[in-house]
């Protein structure tokens, strides 16, 4: 790994180059931080000296979203990011810190849309589910920044969550079509995968939206494999699916991600609760 946050290697394996937004030397008689800023958004991770037994690098990705379903009755505040740890150019898996470690993150208040910062907590994938155990959050006040504790984590992907909000339904509503300007009806929003390809170990989707801009919270997008059916790609199925809210392309699926049996990948439109709209996206032949 070089210090500008390029990793390297010597032989014949091919070499992948990982950009990291932050990255860091811990041993296990030293603290180490992790830093990063960009605009208004900036996080802040300090690992403890005993953390770790022996020489590693932490390194520290902002993510635009997390990439894993979130569990009910909660949603996306606008930060999302992933601790990896590193010996010998080898991604450390299933590798769990020695000590507790301090987490300092701002948010954005167009991010919580009706959501209350009062409910606001960090959660991590255990491998299974999203969690907050160990994990414990408070508001500094006047603030828009939250200081965590994470008791002895996993190196994993950690994403900032809000309560979803209760929207009561009107008892009597009557819908009318949506007529443009020009007299016609509006199209219905569409999402369309347009191609796929690789780009080291990740795909490259290229994709295009109609009648809609892609926004958390809001209307996003779901890509799923054919290996599962349109009713699981969104609450309250079981996935897995992928979530994205920025413009194409997305490549925040891995080529080890494709399950057995996979030939395509699909897109659909999602609400702001993870619930999807069957027939408003496409399948798209994977590459490979």
């Amino acid at each position: 790994m070089s210090a500008n946050g390029d990793f390297t290697a010597n032989g014949t394996t091919p070499v992948v180059t990982h950009i990291v937004n932050a990255q860091a030397d811990a041993t296990a008689l030293t603290a180490s931080a992790l830093n990063h800023s960009l605009g208004q958004d900036n996080i802040a991770v300090a690992i403890p000296a005993g953390s770790l037994a022996d020489p590693t690098r932490l390194v520290l990705d902002e993510l635009s979203a997390p990439t894993y379903a979130l569990p009910s009755g909660k949603q996306y505040a606008g930060r999302a990011f992933r601790l990896d740890g590193y010996q010998n150019n080898q991604r450390l898996t299933n590798f769990t810190l020695g000590e507790t470690i301090s987490i300092t993150l701002s948010y954005r208040e167009d991010a919580l849309g009706e959501a209350s910062a009062e409910t606001l907590g960090l959660y991590a994938w255990d491998g299974t589910q999203w969690s907050n155990a160990g994990l414990s959050c408070s508001k500094e006040s006047g603030q828009t920044r939250l200081v965590c504790t994470a008791a002895t984590p996993r190196l994993t992907q950690f994403a900032l969550l809000a309560d979803t909000p209760t929207v009561e339904e009107p008892a009597n509503q009557l819908f009318l079509p949506i007529v443009q300007r020009d007299g016609s009806a509006a199209s219905s929003p569409t999402v369309q995968i347009t191609a796929i390809g690789i780009t080291g170990e990740s795909y490259s989707v290229s994709f295009q939206t109609t009648g809609f801009t892609a926004q958390m919270p809001g209307q996003h997008v779901h890509f799923f494999f054919n290996t599962v059916p349109t009713s699981g790609a969104g609450i309250p199925g079981s996935g897995p699916w992928w979530i994205h809210a920025t413009p194409s392309p997305y490549t925040a699926i891995k080529t080890s991600d494709r399950p057995t049996g996979a030939t395509q990948l699909c897109v659909l439109i999602a609400n702001a609760d993870h619930s999807v709209q069957p027939g408003t996206g496409n399948c798209y032949p994977l590459p490979g």
